[in-house]
């Protein structure tokens, strides 16, 4: 398997990003699906969070922009 990205440059485990861990995942002739799925929740649901969270600064600064003034 070619290395990809991060796996170039960083060599040990603690410090790689979750991409390498989910490209491992991802067989050439089989694919484990509910660690694939569970690692992109994983990726996903803090992104999701943090929009949530800021979610009136997004909405503020876009209008902030339109605006002329």
């Amino acid at each position: 398997m070619p290395a990809h990205g991060a796996d170039t440059f960083i060599a040990t485990p603690e410090l790689k990003t979750l991409q390498p861990a989910l490209y491992a995942a991802v067989g050439q002739y089989s694919t484990d699906w509910p660690a694939l799925t569970a690692g992109l929740t994983l990726a996903v649901v803090p992104i999701v969070i943090v929009y949530l969270v800021l979610q009136r600064q997004f909405i503020s600064g876009l209008t902030a922009g339109a605006l002329k003034g």
